[in-house]
């Protein structure tokens, strides 16, 4: 079950946030960097392996502790997913859900702004004893210095990292087969040492950090409006 933004109806039925979440809106060579998902998350049915495509992010731990802060979370991220710092850039706008539009722009916000703000709901894990319940999603432009493809190093529990154009973005929002993805000449793909996928793999669009509501900004305002660098002159 796919994660899913919250509903004024949801809110009531579910008052309390139980999780907060960041991520990084990053661009390398004006592309959007994604975490492939590690073989743990892969999902196997006959003739496919379902893998995910997310931002990369983190929970926030210690609410109110230095390292809590939105600049120390994205650092953090940077050097768990990258192993690099990633810099925070605030946002002159944000944008998110309001009662009249699904996407819109969102009053001013604290500094250092979120590019996105919004809250989704996650499915039940009997395995972990959690319900349903609400999260608290920040995205936050950020930059790494002099970052190129063959710099960056992905670690963790993740598969790899992929720079996707927006133009295929929207492809792999419902699933589609890596190597159509990697057909085109605007997406580069750079999995972590000793790690393949399988030929069979099919890509998809996570909603765990707000991601599918990026593309409705982009659908909305334009690229742009979620930094000049990732608009590369092709548009949604």
């Amino acid at each position: 079950m796919m994660p899913t933004e919250t509903t004024a109806r949801d809110r009531r039925e579910i008052p309390e946030i139980a999780e907060h979440v960041r991520a990084a809106l990053l661009a390398v060579r004006g592309r959007l960097l994604l975490l492939v998902g590690g073989e743990a998350r892969w999902r196997r049915d006959p003739g496919c392996v379902f893998i995910p495509l997310e931002l990369p992010g983190a929970a926030v731990r210690a609410a109110g502790s230095p390292e809590s802060a939105p600049e120390a979370t994205l650092a953090a991220i940077g050097s768990r997913w990258l192993g690099r710092p990633l810099r925070l850039v605030p946002a002159d706008i944000t944008y998110g859900p309001t009662p009249a539009h699904a996407i819109d722009r969102l009053p001013p916000h604290g500094a250092p702004a979120p590019l996105l703000l919004l809250e989704r709901l996650a499915p039940a894990d009997p395995e972990r004893g959690t319900g349903v319940r609400r999260v608290a999603v920040e995205v936050y432009r950020a930059t790494i210095d002099g970052a190129h493809m063959e710099e960056l190093d992905p670690r963790d529990d993740c598969a790899g990292v992929l720079l996707i154009a927006w133009q295929a973005l929207r492809q792999v929002v419902r699933g589609l087969p890596l190597a159509d993805l990697l057909a085109r000449d605007d997406v580069t793909l750079q999995l972590r040492p000793n790690i393949a996928l399988p030929p069979e793999a099919l890509v998809y669009l996570t909603a765990e950090y707000g991601e599918r509501a990026l593309l409705r900004v982009a659908a909305k305002y334009g690229v742009r409006a979620l930094g000049k660098e990732l608009d590369d002159g092709t548009g949604l």
